[in-house]
């Protein structure tokens, strides 16, 4: 887990390249995830169903919540299968 040294391309939600012509079409929303779940695990679970580009992991930034996940992320594959 944690949020330093992956090898994926992260950055806030309303910032992302898919939005401007992107591949959206590879790129899934996985949401109520228990907030025990690592980031690694979540790479883990995913490369088995193909090669990942990105994994956007969110975190809370401000309030009592900062520092923790905040329960969904973004995963992106290199082609839709």
């Amino acid at each position: 887990g944690g949020r330093g040294g992956s090898m994926f391309g992260r950055g806030p939600i309303g910032n992302t390249n898919n939005r401007a012509g992107g591949h959206a079409e590879h790129r899934l929303y996985v949401g109520n995830m228990d907030g025990r779940m690592s980031e690694g695990a979540v790479l883990k679970l995913f490369k088995q169903f193909g090669n990942l580009k990105r994994c956007d992991y969110l975190w809370h930034v401000t309030g009592p919540k900062r520092g923790q996940p905040r329960g969904f992320c973004f995963v992106e594959f290199e082609k839709q299968e």
